[in-house]
């Protein structure tokens, strides 16, 4: 097939054909480029707001249309009986992608330049603030010690008086300062954890379970723990273990444990569905999870719930029919104080706490 034939599928002329052999190699090549970039495009592109769940397959089913001539029924390309390709829709449906990932990427970039920016700002309101505040003291001071010199009563409270005043209105006038600032900077800081939350969707995932893997949460917690020490607040750490998790596998095979495995993953999804949760396997049959503006109370709320579907939907493989699978936790909330070691240790110590205590139940650490 020659160079005209390959791409829209129409007769060449004779004289196209002695070069058959070239054309075909150069087409052939080229297709599969388009493919592979368009592809790519899919699997590497950067996540927009308000993403078209569909745009994965679609960048798939694009692919096939340069290489094969299928059709995209919901693009509406239809098949065409000369095989020929809609490659009007294709470059449009490409560089569409191109423009909302470069808007996309701007918007941000300009986020965190204001955010830099608010933060240079503030600092120089503080040391403005400190300093026209220690003026309105020393002015008042001077002023009441005048006063004091003279003897009279009345002058020195009337004094004192306007001293008081002008250090409130200071200190006020500081304060509306700052909240109004640290409420521009939070607003900024929660679009761009939401930026870290689609940025995590690109991380590695645990094959077998398809949660996030060892490696995807420890980046995860350093960005939480980071975040959490400007925004103050909620945010809650749990690490979950499966209750005599070695006995099933000792006894009715990994097989069996794979299987037990990917129901408790099942269960994670339903139970923590927000873009924000971090829901990793963080070794064998352990999990860790971050859940971002949830209190203590919320959190053990939803662990109840958790452990009664694992309880109720979890079957053991080969095991009796009154056999259940259950689970333990520890949960903590993330301090201002608290560096990534910190947190995960005490919500270990909480998961521990909870084991010793008889499994099958959550340990809260409220300290």
């Amino acid at each position: 097939m020659n160079l005209v034939e390959k791409l829209i599928g129409r007769s060449a002329s004779p004289k196209q054909a002695s070069n058959e052999p070239e054309s075909t190699g150069l087409v052939d090549g080229s297709l599969d480029t388009l493919d592979a970039m368009l592809r790519a495009t899919g699997e590497f592109a950067v996540e927009v707001e308000d993403e078209d769940p569909r745009f994965h397959d679609l960048c798939v089913e694009y692919a096939r249309h340069v290489t094969n001539g299928t059709p995209i029924l919901d693009e509406g390309i239809g098949q065409q009986a000369d095989g020929s390709r809609d490659w009007a829709r294709v470059r449009r449906f490409f560089v569409n992608r191109r423009e909302l990932e470069s808007e996309f990427v701007t918007h941000r970039i300009s986020n965190y330049r204001m955010l830099v920016e608010d933060m240079v700002t503030g600092l120089r309101s503080i040391s403005s603030g400190e300093a026209n505040t220690q003026q309105a003291v020393m002015r008042g001071l001077d002023n009441v010690q005048e006063s004091a010199k003279a003897g009279n009563i009345g002058e020195i409270r009337q004094a004192i008086a306007h001293t008081m005043e002008a250090v409130t209105t200071a200190f006020n006038e500081q304060q509306d300062l700052f909240q109004a600032q640290i409420e521009q900077s939070n607003q900024r800081m929660l679009s761009l954890r939401g930026d870290l939350a689609a940025a995590r969707e690109h991380l590695k995932r645990d094959p077998l379970t398809d949660t996030f893997n060892r490696g995807a949460f420890d980046i995860a917690i350093q960005q939480t723990v980071a975040m959490n020490f400007v925004l103050r607040q909620p945010v809650c750490i749990a690490m979950l273990d499966l209750d005599h998790f070695k006995k099933i596998n000792d006894k009715f095979g990994h097989s069996a444990g794979d299987d037990v495995l990917r129901g408790v993953s099942d269960c994670l999804s339903r139970t923590f569905v927000r873009r924000s949760d971090v829901v990793a396997r963080y070794g064998g049959e352990e999990f860790a999870l971050i859940l971002n503006d949830v209190t203590l109370e919320t959190a053990h709320t939803l662990l109840t719930r958790l452990m009664e579907m694992i309880r109720s939907t979890v079957s053991i493989p080969y095991a009796n029919k009154g056999d259940v699978l259950t689970c333990s936790a520890g949960v903590t909330q993330l301090r201002p104080s608290d560096t990534v070691e910190t947190v995960l240790r005490r919500a270990d110590s909480a998961l521990y706490r909870a084991k010793s205590d008889g499994r099958d139940r959550i340990h809260m650490d409220q300290e």
